[in-house]
């Protein structure tokens, strides 16, 4: 097993292919971590969260005031300038190089955002760059790169905060992740190319409004939004491969892991408070009209997709988003609808009437999808729940977990999760969710196994969707993308074939 700090431990002349294979296997893998790997990741903890930097606000003002100058048109096309310098000088396999580095990262990741999630998001890179659309809307190819290890790596910070304590710090994962792709990334990736990545982790998370954080010792700090314009392509592709698995049955799967326990989640607005773990769990899980907020926050992501052509519905999330991208995530809420109509009368009411009011015509759209599912989801909804079938779906919804959200304590989160549905919720609902699990593991998680499978086989070609005219640049291009597409379909297959 590599270490991410053996920094020369990678030939550049690497079989591609044979390589991703190798690292996707290695972070998918239950193997515990090098010593020396645990030991540095604890050192890191110790510098970002230590008692002198209260919330970590030294840390995040530092980042803050290094990365100002990137809010500006005029600083981000300065330092694109002199990033595109840099390209000539990357290996056409940076991308194994740079998964090789954070594997460590990547396998310390909590259920909810894990290891699967992290590899998921070079699934769903794959499946935004096979726009046709983009052979003739060329890409600046600085963007294109900065984007796309953006994308992948933009979570790495979650391995050493947590993600649902951002309500206490400054800091958060998205600038802890930065700081950690400026730290370990520096000998692979040159300054300027290295800056522009540094800034798309850190803005990914997307505020809409400072956020005001009383620290311990009492007084107020500000975690402020970031001021570079969400149009520019690599911030956008960063934030559209994680947005990407914020629908459908990946959402789904992550929701109920990490909500299993009390947890301070951004609902848009604030952060959701509860008043203990029983009062968090039955707010989430329990399906009278006034909880289920599990399934309003899914709701939410996915009603925030939809726009018409003429602009209408644009929000600040999905306005540069295009017709291609908006297509994949409006074919996975679909899998959510059919979802919501096992479990939830509420929720699939809400989805077609929020939808439908930005989109009229996806009122009949829905409606014909029910309607030619009705005989199945009838099925499902009456389904006899006794103890031995009880037993059989959770056995393999639990299964369907590991496939999708591998994570070292994904199993605590799921025995959480049974014995709360158990104590907290009645029967009809807790019998409802499992009608629901069995839903997905036996016809959503197939079908989207197969529709992703479909959408990963193609050549993406890189190289003929980028601005330069340069035949070096072109060519580095195309072998990144085949070096992407290679780490793509590797994950996917490792994590649907166990």
């Amino acid at each position: 097993m590599c270490t991410m700090f053996h920094k020369n431990a990678l030939n550049y002349d690497i079989d591609t292919g044979a390589e991703s294979a190798t690292l996707v296997c290695d972070i998918l893998d239950d193997k515990p971590l090098l010593e020396q790997d645990l030991s540095e990741i604890e050192k890191i903890r110790k510098e970002i969260t230590h008692d002198d930097d209260e919330g970590g606000e030294q840390l995040y003002n530092g980042l803050r005031e290094w990365l100002t100058s990137l809010d500006t048109d005029a600083g981000w096309d300065e330092t694109k300038a002199k990033a595109r310098q840099e390209l000539g000088s990357l290996s056409p396999n940076v991308l194994d190089i740079i998964l090789q580095r954070v594997s460590p990262l990547m396998k310390e990741l909590p259920a909810g955002h894990s290891k699967g999630h992290a590899l998921r998001d070079s699934v769903n890179i794959t499946k935004i760059l096979g726009d046709k659309n983009l052979e003739h809307d060329k890409l600046d190819e600085v963007e294109l790169l900065t984007g796309i290890i953006g994308g992948m790596i933009h979570d790495i910070g979650i391995s050493i905060v947590d993600r649902y304590a951002e309500v206490n710090a400054v800091i958060g994962h998205a600038e802890v992740g930065a700081v950690l792709a400026d730290k370990y990334l520096s000998d692979i990736i040159p300054n300027n190319l290295r800056k522009l990545l540094t800034y798309n982790i850190a803005a990914h998370t997307n505020y809409q409004k400072d956020r005001a954080v009383v620290l311990s010792d009492g007084h107020e700090a500000v975690a402020k939004t970031y001021g570079g314009k969400d149009d520019r392509y690599s911030l956008w592709l960063t934030r559209a491969a994680d947005r990407n698995d914020a629908a459908g049955m990946p959402s789904i799967v992550r929701n109920i892991a990490v909500n299993a326990t009390n947890i301070q989640e951004y609902n848009g607005d604030s952060f959701d408070r509860f008043a203990d773990e029983k009062d968090s769990f039955i707010q989430q899980f329990d399906l009278s009209p006034d909880n289920a907020k599990i399934l309003k926050h899914i709701n939410m992501f996915a009603t925030n997709f939809y726009k018409n052509p003429d602009g209408t519905g644009e929000n600040i999330y999905n306005k540069y988003d295009s017709p291609h991208f908006t297509k994949l995530v409006s074919d996975s809420n679909k899998d959510t609808l059919l979802f919501f109509a096992i479990i939830s009368d509420d929720a699939k009411n809400e989805l077609i009437a929020k939808a439908a009011a930005i989109q009229p015509d996806l009122s009949t759209t829905f409606g014909n999808l029910l309607d030619e599912h009705k005989q199945l989801i009838e099925q499902y909804q009456t389904k006899e729940i006794n103890d031995d079938e009880a037993t059989r779906i959770w056995q393999e919804f639990r299964s369907l977990c590991h496939k999708i959200e591998p994570a070292k304590d994904l199993d605590d989160k799921l025995d959480i999760w049974l014995d709360k549905a158990n104590q907290w919720l009645s029967a009809s609902d807790r019998d409802h969710w499992l009608r629901g699990f069995a839903f997905l593991t036996e016809n959503i998680f197939p079908r989207w196994r197969n529709e992703t499978e479909k959408l990963l086989a193609h050549n993406l070609q890189l190289g003929k969707k980028i601005e330069s005219n340069d035949d070096g640049i072109k060519e580095l291009f195309t072998k990144l993308g085949d070096n992407l597409q290679n780490i793509a379909e590797q994950s996917f297959r490792q994590m649907t074939s166990k």
